[in-house]
């Protein structure tokens, strides 16, 4: 099953957690990790779907530098 999920309004840390995550998870292919699907609270086994990486939309103003990931592909492993 395929399931596409993103985040508004994300932090400059939380942008990098999130692109280090990514870059670990899928370096020399993608690692399984627990996702918890919002709608059901159901925790699903997942990885990052190969070949769609995660883009960024700047989303802040001035200083305050936010951002959106607006859809990250995730695979049931």
């Amino acid at each position: 099953m395929i399931f596409t999920t993103g985040f508004t309004d994300i932090s400059n840390e939380d942008k990098a957690v999130l692109e280090q995550f990514y870059r670990i998870d899928t370096r020399g292919g993608t690692l399984a990790f627990n996702w918890v699907d919002p709608t059901t609270s159901e925790t699903i086994l997942v990885r990052f779907k190969p070949k769609s990486p995660i883009s960024f939309d700047y989303a802040g103003i001035g200083s305050n530098m936010r951002w959106n990931a607006p859809e990250i592909v995730l695979e049931e492993v």
